[in-house]
């Protein structure tokens, strides 16, 4: 008598959750005030909807990483606190120097840890000259997390990436 295996599979879906987190550094106040202009997002279509993928064990994809709703405004919100944070006084009006953020790329996939790369483009005017204007990548992997959103993975690449653009920032603001 023979036996018959059925294996049934199925997709998934998971949306992560952002929930950066900014580390108080209390550094002194750098007495520059900057506009930070909102973020835009200059990625199209499907990009903008799944920004990864979740794998079995097996390396086979299982399921979409779906973008959750409003991480552009969250990468944004993160990136004023961590200039406040750094020292710089946020401000409405523009006044000499202004910050733009455009988002480039978004990616994120779980395996057995999570990948997460953010690629976001600043560019810096100071008195309407261009002073900056470079890509910034992060790219955080976090091995053997119970997280399976990627969500541990997105949080910590945003930090890279605002962390690297902040450096360059007060190198230009010292020079």
């Amino acid at each position: 008598m023979g036996m018959v295996l059925v294996v049934c599979l199925s997709g998934c879906a998971t949306t992560p959750n952002i929930g950066y987190k900014v580390e108080p550094i209390h550094q002194a106040s750098k007495n520059v005030e900057v506009k930070v202009s909102p973020f835009t997002d200059s990625r199209i279509g499907r990009e903008q909807a799944i920004i990864g993928g979740l794998y079995n064990g097996y390396g086979m994809r299982v399921g979409d990483i779906h973008e959750p709703a409003g991480l552009v405004k969250s990468l944004e919100n993160a990136f004023k606190e961590e200039l406040a944070n750094s020292g710089y006084s946020l401000i409405d009006e523009t006044r000499d120097i202004v910050i733009q953020g455009s988002v480039e790329a978004i990616s994120c996939e779980v395996r057995n840890g999570q990948n997460s790369t953010f690629l976001v483009r600043f560019k810096v005017t100071d008195k309407s000259q261009e002073v900056i204007n470079k890509v910034y990548q992060g790219k955080k992997l976090i091995w053997m997390t119970f997280d399976s959103t990627g969500s541990d993975a997105i949080n910590a690449a945003m930090k890279e990436l605002i962390k690297n653009f902040i450096k360059d920032l007060d190198e230009y603001i010292k020079s």
